[in-house]
């Protein structure tokens, strides 16, 4: 009499357990990653060749404001193709990174101290493509910047 007692009391527990507790929502999708905000893209970048030495100069964009990071830094790509070389002059550009720049400026910053430089040597006989991207403290990659061509 105690064992039918002691199974119907096992069976009432876990029905009430399998009826009693609510069921998920359905299926579970993968989990979302945290929201990373980018900052806004380098919309002037320009370059200069004097004596051999490749200037590239753009302006820090300003975040204006919205829900776009505050930059710290940028990073300089290069494509770099012989000129000799131009089977393909439709081709994408293959582009590499070069220098990584961290941003130091002073929230009341001229126009002129927002402005970043990077130089290079440039050897002959190559064309040579350009663009930057900068990047927020959370690793939030900004959109490319302007490309800049030029054949040296």
């Amino acid at each position: 009499m105690r064992g039918k007692r002691f199974f119907g009391l096992r069976m009432f527990i876990l029905s009430v357990l399998i009826v009693g507790f609510p069921t998920g929502c359905g299926k579970k999708g993968p989990p979302v990653p945290p929201r990373r905000y980018r900052p806004p893209a380098v919309m002037d970048l320009s370059h200069q060749v004097k004596d051999q030495t490749l200037t590239l100069s753009w302006s820090i964009p300003d975040t204006g404001g919205g829900d776009a990071a505050a930059p710290i830094g940028c990073i300089v790509y290069e494509a770099k193709q012989p000129t000799a070389d131009t089977d393909c002059p439709d081709c994408a550009a293959s582009f590499a990174p070069v220098a990584d720049l961290a941003i130091r400026q002073h929230p009341a910053a001229t126009t002129a101290e927002r402005t970043m430089t990077y130089s290079a040597v440039a050897a002959q006989g190559f064309i040579y493509t350009y663009k930057v991207a900068c990047y927020a403290s959370d690793g939030g990659l900004g959109a490319d910047s302007n490309v800049v061509t030029f054949e040296y």
